[in-house]
């Protein structure tokens, strides 16, 4: 079985858009992935970290 899934975002001209695709497998290496539980959480955690902002200083 093959599930596909559309993304579909609201975009204004001339603006950026980002986004970040993500594909767990039950058959992965990492067992845990079988758990839909486990799964949320680790999207859930993933966005977070995608979207914590960071400040560059650059020092001479």
């Amino acid at each position: 079985m093959t599930d596909s899934y559309l993304a579909k975002l609201s975009i204004e001209n001339n603006k950026k858009i980002s986004y970040y695709a993500i594909a767990g497998w039950e058959l992965s290496a990492d067992k845990n992935f079988k758990d839909s539980e486990y799964f949320s959480n680790y999207v859930t955690t993933l966005a977070k970290q995608l979207s914590a902002k960071i400040t560059i200083e650059i020092s001479k």
